[in-house]
């Protein structure tokens, strides 16, 4: 998709937005390939210039496109604006999903079935839609290919349907990895105490392996059913946060398919550690304007490790 973010005014004072390529599966991946890991971008584009420009720059970025199609709809786009705080805001213009139209037969199912990781979205399709059926299949292929399902919750703060809400929760059920904000935890899981909510999440699903729950500049927790850990963010010039939870879940991913050890044996301390790189990643992310454009490399998330100051907070407190 496209995020026209708000870039001031001209001479006669209207209005002026950048045009930033986006959408959270391409944003997680291109953080993976920009770490040095590979994956698979499976989904279909819209039929208009905005998504041959989406396309070619996964392209340059080096994102596994074979699985991309374009489908009949319009390429998907938001309106990002700011308020006095910097903090986002939307105006909403999308039209219906592109990815519903994703069809099995341009899936290399081959290709899949060598995949660590399957990442799923937190969105409830149509029964009717081609999607659905093709991520059925793939979820069988997954279970068969011990291929662990991940899921960021991505809520964005709008209360839904109640059985839209209910699927979505279904769909984060079958995941052995998880990734919250704290605002998502307390919405899907009723708990506004962290530890509470990461032990209901565990408590409702049996799949569940790691739980990921960040907090903005408060940081953020890694929780297995054995051990946890909290890592501080950055203090970093921030430019933009678009993009910085798909940063984070990305390197999430890649720090996982690396680790040598079983996510459920991971100790207090490899947590720990899994959670700083992954808050570097973030923060790096923040310093740069738009989100799929903004993803740094291994190098880069050093760096702020190694010349960036911890942010002092509360673990768990806004």
């Amino acid at each position: 998709m496209i995020d026209f973010s708000y870039a001031g005014e001209d001479e006669c004072g209207r209005a002026l937005f950048a045009r930033n390529p986006a959408g959270s599966m391409a944003n997680v991946l291109c953080q993976v390939a920009r770490l040095g890991g590979a994956g698979m971008l499976v989904t279909t584009l819209g039929n208009d210039v905005h998504s041959r420009y989406l396309y070619n720059t996964a392209l340059e970025l080096g994102l596994d496109t074979s699985c991309v199609t374009f489908g009949t709809l319009p390429t998907r786009f938001m309106f990002e604006y700011r308020d006095g705080n910097n903090d986002r805001y939307y105006d909403d213009y999308r039209c219906p999903r592109n990815e519903a139209q994703t069809k099995l037969e341009n899936v290399d199912t081959e290709k899949f079935k060598h995949s660590r990781f399957f990442d799923i979205k937190a969105i409830a399709f149509d029964q009717e839609d081609c999607i659905t059926e093709t991520e059925r299949e793939l979820l069988r292929l997954a279970k068969e290919n011990d291929i662990t399902l991940a899921i960021d919750m991505q809520w964005r703060g709008i209360p839904l349907p109640a059985q839209e809400k209910a699927q979505i929760i279904e769909r984060a059920k079958l995941c052995g990895v998880l990734k919250f904000t704290d605002e998502e935890l307390a919405y899907y899981f009723g708990m506004s105490d962290i530890p509470s909510g990461v032990e209901a999440v565990f408590a409702e699903s049996d799949c569940a392996q790691l739980v990921a729950v960040t907090m903005g500049r408060n940081g953020s927790f890694l929780y297995t059913r054995h051990s946890h850990a909290y890592s501080p963010a950055y203090e970093v010039p921030v430019a933009d946060t678009t993009g910085a939870g798909d940063s984070f879940m990305g390197a999430l991913l890649f720090g996982l398919a690396r680790s040598e050890a079983r996510i459920e044996t991971l100790s207090n301390q490899e947590l720990e550690k899994l959670g700083d790189f992954c808050n570097a990643c973030a923060s790096f992310s923040t310093t740069k304007h738009g989100s799929l454009l903004s993803m740094g490399t291994a190098a880069d998330a050093k760096e702020i490790m190694r010349s960036r100051a911890r942010i002092t907070a509360e673990p768990g407190k806004n």
